[in-house]
């Protein structure tokens, strides 16, 4: 069973209807959620590279909150990498993320991840 969090009941609708097949929408709303709700709640990453944050000795895989985010170009929600960026960069700092690149100079993976040499 998957678990999709929506945090604000407009994004409902429009959410599933785009991403989940009409056979399959059984979409229960359970409660309203702000951002500043969700900051610093922890998930867990999806690669088994994640790892490599914790060599620098820094939190990792929390949900933090910027401006920058909006639901009107979307779903409110993106994936961040300080290495990436200048917003990335900018929240990166603010929230003391760790900065990890997995990504060399030639646009592969580097070798701490599962894809190594692999070009992206």
């Amino acid at each position: 069973m998957a678990i999709l969090i929506i945090w604000q009941k407009h994004c409902l609708t429009k959410f599933s209807a785009n991403l989940v097949p009409k056979r399959h929408r059984r979409t229960k709303f359970l409660r309203n959620m702000s951002e500043k709700d969700l900051e610093y709640k922890e998930y867990e990453p999806l690669f088994a590279c994640a790892g490599a944050a914790a060599k620098q000795k820094k939190k990792a895989h929390f949900v933090t909150c910027d401006n920058y985010v909006t639901m009107s170009n979307g779903t409110g929600i993106v994936h961040i990498a300080p290495a990436f960026g200048e917003d990335d960069s900018r929240v990166g700092r603010d929230y003391d993320l760790p900065f990890v690149q997995f990504v060399d100079g030639k646009g592969d993976m580097t070798a701490e991840t599962p894809y190594a040499g692999v070009f992206c």
